[in-house]
């Protein structure tokens, strides 16, 4: 049976490549470790997607207009 982390950090994005390399670098820094990434993205047309896939546990995508803040978040939180 595999583990559940304990935390999940859930991250919404909407074309974040710029950003989203920094941000997987800091989360590997943590001396933190039981967490996973779950990404929610809002149909990105840049590279935003293939990164998250890359480095994030679960990658969710919505719609752009289910982007609000609270919709994307509980997309996440229910992962």
């Amino acid at each position: 049976m595999a583990c559940v982390p304990e935390t999940s950090v859930v991250i919404r994005c909407f074309n974040e490549q710029k950003y989203l390399p920094g941000l997987f670098d800091a989360l590997d820094r943590q001396s933190y470790r039981d967490f996973e990434v779950i990404i929610v993205d809002s149909g990105s047309f840049d590279r935003t997607r293939d990164i998250a896939e890359a480095r994030a546990h679960k990658v969710l995508r919505i719609s752009s207009h289910d982007f609000t803040f609270g919709y994307s978040l509980n997309t996440g939180i229910r992962a």
